[in-house]
């Protein structure tokens, strides 16, 4: 669990990323209230699934029905949360430690975490955080080297640590991450890094540095000028260089489609929240000019669909409902093995092409295997392509 939800510490590890980048954000974020989504509901309650299993010591199936959080545990749910718990169960340890508030002030004023899970033996610690999004994190961040440096800070000297594996899981994804450092690297991180960041933030006129991961899931970003000035001046970007195309250009280049990709995620996240803020005052009252609010679109529903289906099935012959089979995974979960008749049958389909980063680690297609000429040519000065 985060610790936003032990007390808000205003220099969080799980919100360390943002502020050290962005040392701004912490007072521009000060005051406004923390949004929900079903996606953070359910994520809380994989949490607390996942430590209620490691404290009494049982299976996260056996909660199968129970409620955490509002929402009931599924079998989806609790094969999901087995890898995380068979994980830390695994680890060596002469000393477990789960939900584990972690103390890190020596370097960030008022800072502090909770760990989901921590084990310390002869020298080592394993810092464990489990994700239950789809957005896949590096072991290799700032909130996972705060919360190491809280164990340092707090079991350092009795441990006599030496080095601390820091591990992302996030088995929804099947992404399992460890990165390990030494102590004495830890801590001149934290001398050099997040004690001037911490520092910054507590300045009279503290530094805006808008980006896509610091802006992501900031409270201010929705009414941050900085981050408006900084997305609006990024959608000009690829159009600075007139050289590359001429100026009687209708459509944009490759060229300048490939400079405007590395921002369009930040662009988006901007977009969305200026609605999302103008819907929230809009609600509250507060007129926006050229808009007013209205009623959404809805698809008709049946109030008690068991009563619908019996009144059909009196006033026609006809089929009045739909089943639909199973999916393979879901057969292999019910039949407990893999059967080969059943296992003939099954497909995967190609999946459609999709634009990457070139850091993805899936092989590239080779679309220009599927033309039969290919001649790379240069027209007024430039390299064009004609197939």
């Amino acid at each position: 669990m985060n610790e936003e939800n032990n007390g808000h510490a205003e220099l969080g590890a799980s919100s360390a990323h943002r502020w050290i980048a962005c040392p701004a954000s912490v007072k521009a974020s000060r005051g406004l209230q923390d949004s929900s989504s079903p996606a953070a509901q359910e994520g809380t309650a994989a949490h607390e699934l996942a430590e209620q299993s490691l404290n009494t010591g049982f299976q996260p199936h056996e909660f199968i029905g129970a409620t955490f959080n509002g929402i009931l545990v599924s079998e989806e749910m609790a094969d999901h949360i087995k890898i995380y718990t068979d994980f830390c169960r695994s680890l060596p340890n002469t000393q477990a430690l789960i939900e584990q508030r972690l103390d890190y002030s020596p370097w960030a004023k008022g800072g502090f975490g909770t760990a989901d899970y921590i084990s310390i033996s002869e020298g080592e610690a394993y810092v464990v955080d489990l994700k239950f999004g789809r957005r896949q994190v590096s072991a290799d961040c700032d909130q996972l080297k705060c919360y190491a440096l809280g164990v340092i800070n707090e079991h350092g000297f009795d441990a006599q640590l030496d080095t601390i594996h820091m591990v992302i899981s996030q088995p929804r994804i099947g992404h399992h991450d460890i990165h390990t450092m030494r102590v004495k690297d830890l801590l001149k991180w934290g001398r050099t890094v997040l004690l001037p960041a911490s520092k910054a933030t507590r300045s009279e006129d503290p530094a805006f540095n808008p980006s896509e991961s610091a802006c992501h899931f900031c409270k201010a970003a929705p009414t941050c000028k900085p981050l408006a000035e900084h997305a609006l001046a990024l959608t000009m970007l690829s159009f600075d260089d007139l050289t590359v195309a001429p100026p009687e250009a209708k459509t944009m280049s490759p060229v300048e489609v490939a400079r405007l990709m590395p921002h369009l995620g930040l662009i988006k996240s901007w977009c969305d929240g200026v609605v999302g803020q103008a819907q929230r005052l809009a609600a509250s009252g507060i007129p926006i000019e050229g808009y007013k609010l209205v009623q959404s679109k809805t698809n008709r529903r049946w109030s008690d669909e068991q009563q619908a289906l019996e009144i059909m099935q009196r006033i026609t012959n006809e089929p009045v409902y739909k089943a639909k089979t199973i999916s393979p995974t879901q057969a292999i979960k019910l039949l407990g093995v893999e059967n080969k008749e059943l296992m003939q049958l099954i497909t995967k389909p190609e999946g459609k092409p999709t634009l990457v980063a070139e850091t993805d680690n899936r092989p590239a297609i080779d679309v220009l295997a599927e033309f039969d000429v290919i001649e790379k040519v240069k027209v007024k000065g430039k390299v064009e392509w004609i197939l």
